[in-house]
C-alpha cells in the first residue's frame, strides 16, 4: 500500500505524538518513518535510544497486522523484543523496515532494522507479537 493511501488514523497515542508515519505497508511488511526533531535527541545530541526502540517496535508489530479484510483492523501486543544499536543519527529522517518471519493464528515473529537517509543501519532487532481481539475505540 503506498504511503499516501495509508491513513494517519492508524497512529494513536504515543506513536501519533512522536509523529510516526507509514512509508509502506503491505502483507508481512511495514516501513515507518519519523523526522528527527530536537526534542527527540538525547543529551549528547543523538537520536534517543528510546525513540529508536519505539519506532522498531511499532514497525515490527505493524508488519504482522496488515488488514486481511477491508475495514477490519488487526492489532498485536509485544511479547518480547531484542534491540541492538549499531549506529547513530543526529538529524534527517529515519526509517524502520520490518518483515514478518513466521507464526500462526495467535503469535507471529518479525525482524527489522532502522536506517538513516543514507541507508546506514542504526538498529537491528526482532520481536514476538500476539494478536489481540479488535476493540472499539
Amino acid at each position: 500500500m503506498p504511503a499516501d493511501a495509508i491513513g494517519a488514523e492508524m497512529f494513536i497515542g504515543f506513536n501519533a505524538h512522536l509523529k510516526f508515519r507509514f512509508a509502506e505497508w503491505r502483507p508481512d511488511l511495514a516501513a515507518l518513518e519519523v523526522t528527527i526533531e530536537p526534542h527527540l535527541l538525547n543529551r549528547s545530541g543523538l537520536v534517543h535510544g528510546g525513540l529508536l526502540a519505539t519506532l522498531l517496535d511499532a514497525a515490527l508489530g505493524f508488519c504482522g497486522c496488515f488488514p486481511a479484510e477491508d475495514g477490519r483492523k488487526r492489532r498485536a501486543v509485544t511479547l518480547s523484543m531484542t534491540t541492538t544499536y549499531v549506529g547513530q543519527a543526529k538529524s534527517g529522517t529515519i526509517r524502520a523496515t520490518a518483515r514478518r518471519r513466521g507464526g500462526g493464528k495467535t503469535v507471529f515473529m518479525a525482524a527489522g532494522e532502522i536506517t538513516d537517509e543514507a541507508g546506514n543501519v542504526l538498529v537491528i532487532g526482532e520481536g514476538t507479537y500476539r494478536y489481540i481481539a479488535e476493540t472499539p475505540r
